[in-house]
């Protein structure tokens, strides 16, 4: 994106930005002090670097380009000149702004060309805009610039160059970086104006996913150790792993349900995913694309939903499948079946992890040592994104990064991230380096561990095949086709009522409104929502397998046991034309109860989204309360808090009052943790099954993280907040 369309989308921003919210925005600005202004401004600002005055000249030529954006002028106690600020940006065209200030001040060509003439203020590069004029006329055109060599050319450009709205390009440059900047930084001042305005449960600082400021942003199930064992002491059972995919399977399913009820997370998952597009890495010139403006929030919130949903449809799949193999263990044509398509579903689970985390650490740890491919894209038109040089050339100056940058590695398979894995795990004992990752680093790092732990674990166990490309595509064909088919209509969803700015999210009203109309969008151009349109993939799926074990079943009784059982599998049925696809899936809606699918991403209760209702499982019987220790009662009253107000619980506090309960606290591979229940005589759950957590980063469980804990716990044994009771 070019400089002119880059001011023309800003100014669009700003103008909605101001539509929705300039009331608000000018009620809660009347309200802040001095202290509270500065932190407005510092907080939009690369560092906090803000000039201090109009004639402060220590940020270079900051202060010949926006004077205005001053400490002194803008925080000045009841001074309404911030707002007359932005309102003019936002209210005024970009030729009016050009033309006339504030209060009929300069506007940015007399400002920009007095700031030549006695500051002295030019562009670096000149030479490449010799014979280049710049056309400021309103429409899709403006600040255009042309090369003009011809005379008899540029006569026809007389009028426009006499009205001082065709310039030489070396002066209209200036200008169009003036309007740049001033409306960047209007943008992200409303958006932080409204986030001090937010009432709504907060996301802990640390964990902010406010790459504009910090560059940090939060995750779920980080990870603080990730030792993988480079082969497991006892060979595990069938029967051992089972429990294992579906306790994944159901914290998979726990975020989804979190995302889609807890408006603080949606908003934090949205701005992470916002700010880490792989357009905003360099190319190989430096250049970055201009994808930081508020019309590629819309797509990205899509994105975010859409992912989440995939990871859950993957992940209660992968489960079914592991149950169905159990099922048919004996069995010597379905066996070989199953064994295939769960080799291909867990390397696509590696894949799609191994991109998180390269998506997560090329914009944070990692991002001076990657290069964005300027004429390269992938199969779903996505950027491509290289490493830089070569990652070994770090093992002795930081070791760490070293095998970071192997793992993103496309060469990289399950089995040598094992190595890797393990190596950061021996990293990783020294806070010091565990603490150099951002929390979205260290959570997809950890949900990376996650399945090359279980395809380490898997593969000896049910001697699992290598990954096919021919065999057992059930689930990776049509996962990457229904890929394909979102990827096609996420730019023309428009949800800027509902997010922007993105903080906006985090009001509960806002993010159910958003979710609906995300609902209706997909919906209207799918045919159905994303909920039934995985639904529908795994049912499809299961189909398939069956028809694959009949046909090769047949065959082998045609031929009187004579023939080899051996599978050749059939093709995977072809798709639909779009509109028979679309009218099926339409049909196949109207049949439907409303929130029918697991998979559904718009709550059914919503004054839930707010704070999570956490409801008590009927399994488990009111009258049998359990007594634990005061320091025990307060890790799950903090848990099981419906207010707001929670606070946080140390992880070794929560072990302790597991273990309290009568659970056995067993360490995993990497940051997983496994609590088995007490014996049933206890009473205190209602049933016998373990439960995981990963160890959160910084050993704090806090923010969505109580949430998640608790609507675990809950789900699985029923507890709540009236569970316990003071044994003193």
């Amino acid at each position: 994106m070019n400089i002119h369309t880059t001011v023309i989308q800003l100014k669009k921003d700003l103008d909605l930005k101001w539509q929705l919210h300039g009331d608000t925005c000018q009620s809660v600005w009347a309200t802040l002090n001095k202290k509270q202004r500065e932190k407005c401004m510092r907080a939009g600002s690369m560092e906090g670097a803000v000039l201090k005055s109009p004639r402060d000249d220590s940020l270079g030529n900051v202060n010949k380009f926006l004077p205005e954006w001053n400490l002194e002028d803008v925080t000045k106690p009841s001074s309404n000149y911030l707002i007359k600020l932005i309102e003019h940006r936002a209210t005024r065209s970009l030729t009016q702004q050009y033309a006339e200030g504030v209060d009929g001040g300069l506007g940015d060509y007399h400002f920009i060309l007095d700031m030549v003439v006695s500051r002295r203020l030019h562009c670096a590069d000149n030479e490449r805009m010799k014979d280049c004029w710049t056309l400021f006329i309103e429409g899709p055109e403006y600040g255009t610039s042309y090369r003009i060599v011809d005379e008899r050319a540029k006569s026809g450009f007389g009028p426009a160059i006499k009205a001082s709205v065709c310039i030489p390009q070396e002066v209209g440059e200036l200008i169009l970086y003036r309007q740049m900047y001033l409306l960047q930084v209007m943008n992200i001042i409303i958006e932080d104006i409204l986030e001090i305005n937010s009432v709504d449960e907060p996301i802990p600082e640390a964990a902010k996913a406010k790459n504009k400021k910090s560059g940090k942003a939060s995750g779920d199930q980080s990870t603080q150790s990730l030792a993988i064992r480079p082969a497991p002491a006892v060979k595990r059972t069938l029967q051992d792993l089972i429990p294992l995919v579906q306790d994944q399977a159901d914290g998979v399913q726990e975020f989804l349900t979190l995302l889609t009820t807890s408006a603080p997370l949606l908003a934090n998952e949205v701005n992470h995913r916002f700010f880490s597009q792989p357009g905003l890495i360099p190319d190989e010139k430096g250049r970055r694309l201009c994808m930081h403006t508020d019309n590629y929030i819309s797509p990205i919130f899509l994105e975010t939903v859409h992912q989440a949903v995939k990871g859950a449809s993957l992940w209660n799949y992968l489960s079914q499948l592991m149950q169905l193999l159990e099922k048919h263990s004996s069995d010597k044509i379905y066996k070989p079946i199953i064994l295939q398509e769960i080799s291909n579903v867990c390397h696509l689970e590696f894949s799609r992890a191994q991109d998180t985390f390269k998506r997560n650490f090329q914009c944070h740890m990692g991002a001076k040592h990657f290069k964005r491919v300027s004429t390269s894209a992938d199969s779903l038109g996505n950027h491509k994104v290289n490493i830089k040089g070569k990652p070994s050339a770090l093992i002795s100056s930081d070791a760490q990064l070293c095998y970071m940058l192997r793992l993103c590695q496309p060469q990289t398979t399950a089995s040598s991230a094992v190595q890797l894995v393990s190596a950061l795990e021996v990293l990783h004992r020294d806070d010091q380096e565990w603490e150099r990752l951002s929390e979205t680093e260290a959570r997809s790092l950890g949900d990376l561990a996650a399945i090359v732990g279980l395809i380490q674990d898997i593969s000896p166990t049910i001697s699992m095949p290598p990954l096919s490309r021919k065999k057992g595509q059930m689930f990776v064909a049509r996962s990457k086709s229904l890929d394909t088919e979102i990827n096609s209509i996420k730019d023309q969803i428009d949800l800027s009522r509902f997010v922007i700015p993105i903080d906006n999210i985090s009001k509960a009203e806002v993010a159910e409104g958003a979710l609906q109309a995300l609902d209706e969008f997909v919906n209207e151009k799918a045919g159905s929502n994303f909920g039934f349109l995985y639904q529908d993939l795994i049912e499809e799926c299961l189909a398939d397998l069956q028809r694959q074990y009949e046909a090769v079943q047949a065959r082998v009784k045609l031929a009187s046991n004579t023939a080899s059982s051996e599978w050749v599998p059939l093709p995977v049925p072809p798709q639909d034309e779009p509109a028979v696809r679309f009218e099926k899936r339409r049909e196949k809606q109207k049949t439907r109860p409303k929130h029918s699918s697991i998979f559904n991403t718009v709550p059914s209760s919503p004054p839930s989204l707010s704070s999570p209702t956490i409801k008590r499982d009927a399994k488990l019987d009111a009258s049998k309360r359990i007594s634990v220790s005061r320091e025990a009662l307060e890790v799950f009253g903090n848990l099981f808090r419906k207010s707001n107000a929670r606070g946080s619980v140390d992880w070794v506090q929560f072990e302790k009052a597991m273990t309290a309960v009568g659970f056995r606290v067993t360490p995993k591979f990497g940051s997983v943790i496994q609590f088995s229940p007490p014996p049933p005589s206890t009473g205190h759950v209602p049933v016998q099954k373990s439960i995981t957590f990963h160890r959160p980063h910084q050993s704090k469980i806090e923010g969505y993280r109580i949430l998640y804990h608790a609507r675990r716990l809950n789900s699985v044994y029923g507890w709540d907040e009236d569970t316990f009771l003071s044994s003193a």
